[in-house]
């Protein structure tokens, strides 16, 4: 009988805590992600541009008949919010007139340090920069005064931080931010997937245990009916290797709620929900959004620090939900481990079998959830 190595807090052992451990051994070296080809690729770029169901094979996608001209497109969304986002940063950073130090009290490998660092400025990010190579590359999270803290988010005072990541004793902190990361990612890839005709409106993540075996985002996709071929998940999941590719950082941003609804007016779900979130900030009129790319989502965080620790993944499924007063919606599911943590392609197929299965997580069931 094989064995399963038992690590109480690890995302591997969560995800295969419910699968019989005859059937599961973890690999001693790292494997890379499947290899793409370039039938793949060249299936991506026919995906890019979906036409209205019933859908063909990919291969054989012709441009349909044109619709009446949408003046809103996924495209130009998405680059109204970018450039919102950007205007916001800098003139957050430009409102900071007078730079302060504080003091930052580094605990952990390889060793504790006091750093001096500017408030509202330096990152932990930064701080790892002072201290090793290593943990710039290695750190995924950190923990603040011991509250969770993105990597790429400036400090706010004197505090005593740890850096987190995936193979540590227990990562548990680490795992729940790269689970969350997984459905941003896949809020990315939807974003961007679709031809015009259909205008792509993410209403939310909804809350998802690592053990129910997959990350998920549910969405509006504007279309009555769509069955996605493998192919088409393929192509799919090509779109998340490409952004794996390009280590970008995920970057945090904490808003008013104004400029919120500004930045999420095409998107009757955030519309609704926005003042939700804000009434529950501590200011009550605040939001937190994060953007990864030129894509920006709503999320109270954290995430992992670039897309660069997402390891080999898969979008594994794409299942029709119809929520009571809000319709049909498309549930995305995907799976990813960290870079960090190697596993065999047995193992990881039995994983994506089990991701593929239809995730039970709570469908929403009003606007403003």
């Amino acid at each position: 009988m094989l064995s399963l190595r038992k690590a109480a807090t690890s995302s591997l052992t969560a995800l295969l805590n419910s699968i019989p451990c005859q059937l599961v051994r973890l690999a001693s070296t790292a494997a890379s992600a499947p290899n793409i080809s370039i039938q793949d690729l060249e299936v991506s770029r026919q995906f890019l541009a979906l036409p209205r169901t019933p859908l063909p094979p990919l291969s054989t996608l012709v441009e349909p008949a044109p619709k009446t001209k949408r003046t809103v497109t996924n495209e130009t969304i998405r680059a109204q919010r970018n450039a919102l986002f950007t205007q916001e940063k800098i003139r957050q950073i430009e409102s900071v007139t007078r730079v302060e130090k504080i003091e930052v009290l580094h605990r952990g490998q390889p060793e504790d340090v006091t750093l001096i660092m500017n408030k509202n400025f330096s990152t932990p990010l930064h701080c790892a920069q002072h201290i090793s190579e290593v943990l710039v590359k290695r750190s995924a999270l950190a923990m603040v005064d011991g509250k969770p803290w993105d990597m790429n988010r400036p400090l706010e005072r004197d505090c005593v931080l740890e850096l987190q990541h995936f193979i540590q004793e227990d990562p548990n902190e680490a795992n729940l931010a790269f689970w969350r990361t997984g459905s941003l990612i896949l809020s990315y890839v939807v974003d961007r997937a679709f031809r015009d005709d259909y205008l792509v409106q993410v209403h939310s993540w909804p809350y998802q245990d690592i053990q129910s075996g997959s990350f998920i985002c549910d969405v509006d996709l504007d279309m009555p009916e769509w069955n996605p071929k493998e192919d088409e998940l393929r192509a799919l999941t090509i779109i998340i290797s490409q952004l794996r590719s390009r280590k970008l950082p995920i970057e945090r941003l904490e808003i008013s709620a104004d400029l919120a609804m500004k930045m999420f007016e095409h998107n009757k779900f955030k519309k609704l929900q926005i003042p939700v979130i804000a009434e529950k900030s501590p200011t009550k009129d605040r939001v937190v959004v994060y953007r990864v790319d030129d894509h920006v989502e709503i999320s109270s965080g954290p995430m992992i620090a670039n897309t660069g620790m997402i390891g080999r993944h898969q979008i594994t499924a794409v299942y029709p939900i119809d929520c009571h007063g809000i319709g049909r919606l498309y549930r995305f599911q995907g799976l990813a481990i960290p870079e960090q943590q190697p596993l065999n392609y047995f193992a990881w197929n039995i994983l994506v079998s089990r991701a593929r299965q239809f995730n039970g997580s709570p469908v929403p069931i009003n606007e403003t959830e």
